[in-house]
């Protein structure tokens, strides 16, 4: 696993407030790639705060806690049983979107229209295999929508 900062742009605009997150080693240069072209974009990408389970890399115990916090909470299908998420494996990724609406739609936008580029799509609800681009940003107790969750898929990876 290696480390990686969210909103970097090259070295010369390292913003000091970004989160930081682990990732499989050869997941971390695809991801690094994203945000930097992001950024070039004016699309500015951070990772979720780590909240003692990560946004990237997740031991099992950390899946423990991810799933027993959204439990309480009254939302346990925005959590993977332990030992079933792709951020077991260091290949799944949350990111923190703007709490600016506008801001928001542009980032996800941003990641609907380019993610496949460096093999990151929308998680797969359901065990389908299938990525869900019909991501809401404001997903029902119903939805099964974690807009945040995306995972390094370089078998979708498209090629330019």
């Amino acid at each position: 696993l290696v480390e990686i900062t969210g909103y970097q742009f090259g070295n010369s605009s390292f913003n000091d407030t970004a989160q930081k997150v682990r990732i499989r080693k050869d997941v971390a240069p695809k991801l690094e790639s994203l945000i930097d072209d992001a950024a070039k974009e004016g699309i500015y990408l951070n990772f979720s705060p780590e909240k003692n389970y990560g946004s990237g890399y997740r031991t099992f115990e950390g899946s423990k806690k991810a799933k027993a916090e959204m439990t309480k909470k009254g939302t346990p299908h925005l959590a993977a049983d332990p030992g079933y998420s792709t951020h077991n494996l260091g290949a799944g990724i949350d990111f923190a979107f703007s709490a600016d609406y506008d801001t928001a739609v542009k980032q996800l936008n941003w990641l609907k229209e380019n993610g496949a580029k460096y093999g990151f799509a929308p998680y797969s609800p359901n065990g389908t295999g299938e990525p869900d681009y019909n991501l809401n940003l404001h997903p029902t107790e119903k939805d099964d929508d974690e807009v945040w969750h995306w995972d390094y898929r370089p078998d979708l990876m498209e090629t330019n």
